[in-house]
């Protein structure tokens, strides 16, 4: 261990190629955080592969079918490629980053590279998108979820629905009731807590994805010259390839929850870690590329940016790909909410750390001046000065006391008492220790705050074009 911590990196073979003949090597500047064995770590491969698969395959696949209209298919499928392939090695590289460190956050690989002001930055910026997820999400849901709440509940009151558009407050009523549904999922605390739901999810996305096929497929081999007249196998223009690639990006997006995956994951050899990787990426990018094709082979140019307003809302094929897809974006919500809790709670304590930082820099200050006093009245003193006006000056005054006081207290709200052995923490009076309790209360507080906020963005946001 003290070799690691003197200079890991001395033995650090390129993390570009991970060759297994240097695995011992490698293994040597491994920091796990948890520990290999830690009771913290509870999720297999298959629950961790599961997570991350949930995490890419989201609300943003019902867009896939756009960039395939796009771009075409065969520049399509090589961005699908490309990109799947760029996923991969970068979640590798962001593991193997914080596995040199001991890091169990983006922000805190940041941090171990450039310091403190980019471990805020990154966080802020880790907050504000999965904020904007999560509220493009929500938006989905209303689409999704309102016009078969509605039918249900004109079919039950034994009347029809002709219309097909549902106003604000439909929208927002429906939301805020699946918001009370999801609430419990909402304040999950770790990814392996939801492994179930990654399941539901992805074959809830894959049920959607087996009934567009099924649909494509009856509507091409019904129109025999239909294919071959309406198919893009190239773009007519690049800009349109360009226009294409941020829709695919974006559907890899991940990073976010890489690291916290890892952390929950059991015997986290590099090999495992791989594993997860290659069968989250591999996975999400089949799944991905059937689903714009198929869309794509549907509606050809004319495919909407959300490929179910493409299809007929009585269609009973599309209506069960419909609920199919209703649960994953709606599953979709706690595998968001988690990481853009953890953003934001690791915000305020970056910025809490920073102040504190600095005023532990002006009383080191202070300590290092009242040392130097104390050293001159110990016998530094030069002859015929009078050792007690330098007693005096170190000596507690009321303004002293006033201005100690501002750093008296630590960061559990504690007093700070010098005596001769030591400093010896004491409570406030009247302040009571728990921790748990307030843990409790901030993680509830913060939760409530993120889906009250992006509740109120959804609602108030003209649709989720503006959000992506």
């Amino acid at each position: 261990i003290a070799d690691l911590t003197l200079s890991p990196m001395l033995k650090r073979y390129p993390t570009f190629v991970p060759l297994r003949r240097h695995a011992t090597s490698i293994a040597e500047v491994t920091f796990l955080v948890p520990s290999s064995n830690s009771s913290l770590r509870s999720a297999t491969v298959m629950a961790a592969t599961f997570n991350m698969t949930a995490t890419i395959v989201g609300g943003g696949v019902l867009s896939i079918p756009l960039s395939c209209a796009r771009a075409g298919i065969l520049p399509f499928t090589l961005l699908m490629i490309v990109s799947a392939i760029a996923t991969d090695f970068s979640l590798y590289l962001l593991v193997s980053c914080a596995r040199r460190c001991g890091s169990t956050s983006f922000g805190k690989v940041s941090k171990a590279a450039y310091g403190s002001a980019l471990e805020m930055f990154t966080t802020a910026v880790i907050f504000f998108l999965v904020g904007c997820i999560i509220v493009g999400l929500m938006i989905l849901n209303q689409g999704i979820w309102t016009p078969i709440v509605l039918a249900g509940i004109a079919s039950f009151g034994g009347e029809t629905d002709e219309g097909d558009e549902t106003t604000k407050f439909q929208d927002a009523v429906v939301l805020l009731v699946l918001l009370g549904l999801m609430m419990h999922y909402l304040l999950k605390r770790d990814l392996s807590s939801l492994r179930h739901i990654c399941y539901v999810g992805f074959f809830s996305i894959a049920v959607l994805c087996a009934t567009m096929v099924y649909r494509a497929a009856e509507k091409n081999l019904s129109h025999s010259g239909l294919f071959r007249t309406n198919v893009k196998w190239v773009a007519s223009s690049f800009a349109d390839v360009l226009n294409a690639l941020p829709i695919i990006l974006l559907a890899f997006l991940c990073s976010f929850n890489i690291i916290s995956v890892h952390c929950s994951l059991v015997d986290p050899t590099r090999g495992r870690v791989r594993e997860v990787i290659h069968k989250s990426v591999m996975f999400s990018f089949l799944l991905m590329c059937i689903f714009g094709v198929s869309g794509y082979l549907y509606r050809y140019d004319n495919t909407d940016g959300n490929i179910l307003l493409c299809f007929d809302p009585k269609d009973p094929v599309i209506f069960l790909g419909r609920i199919g897809c209703g649960i994953t974006t709606l599953f979709a919500l706690p595998m968001n909410a988690l990481p853009c809790r953890e953003a934001l709670l690791s915000l305020l304590a970056q910025i809490s750390e920073a102040r504190a930082r600095r005023r532990a820099t002006k009383e080191e200050q202070r300590q290092l001046l009242d040392k130097r006093r104390r050293e001159n009245e110990r016998g530094t003193c030069a002859p015929g000065v009078n050792k007690s006006f330098h007693k005096s000056r170190t000596m507690p005054t009321e303004s002293n006391v006033g201005a100690d006081d501002e750093n008296g207290y630590g960061t559990s709200g504690n007093v700070k008492k010098t005596s001769r052995k030591g400093t010896v923490d004491t409570a406030r009076p009247g302040q009571t220790n728990g921790p748990a309790l307030s843990e409790t209360f901030i993680h509830r507080i913060a939760t409530f705050g993120i889906v009250f906020a992006c509740y109120v963005a959804a609602v108030l946001a003209p649709g989720v074009a503006i959000v992506w």
